[in-house]
């Protein structure tokens, strides 16, 4: 959030707090994050793919595939796990960050 205030344009930052939302369970926020993070910069694919994962786990599967529509993302692959994620390091660091999180919370 520090991030975000300091330069409001860093499209990473809003990616990672997302991120960081997502893994902390808080998928309503992190949804929120990322429809900012599209709105602010719509040729960011990796948000596409990120958004349209946590509404599929929230299961609005219309909105999810929407959104993978919009940002050019293969919903098949999308579904398929993260090996199949187009957003990189952002994503991997999701991973991490969740496999962190479930190490702290047991």
């Amino acid at each position: 959030e520090q991030a975000i205030a300091l330069k409001p344009a860093y499209r990473e930052a809003y990616n990672e707090l997302g991120v960081a939302y997502a893994s902390l369970g808080d998928l309503e926020k992190a949804v929120e994050t990322w429809e900012e993070l599209v709105a602010l910069h719509p040729d960011f694919a990796p948000a596409y793919f990120n958004l349209g994962r946590a509404l599929w786990r929230l299961e609005r599967r219309q909105q999810a595939r929407a959104y993978w529509r919009k940002g050019g993302v293969d919903a098949q692959s999308s579904i398929g796990g993260p090996h199949t994620a187009v957003g990189g390091r952002g994503l991997r660091f999701f991973y991490v960050l969740r496999l962190f999180a479930r190490i702290l919370l047991n």
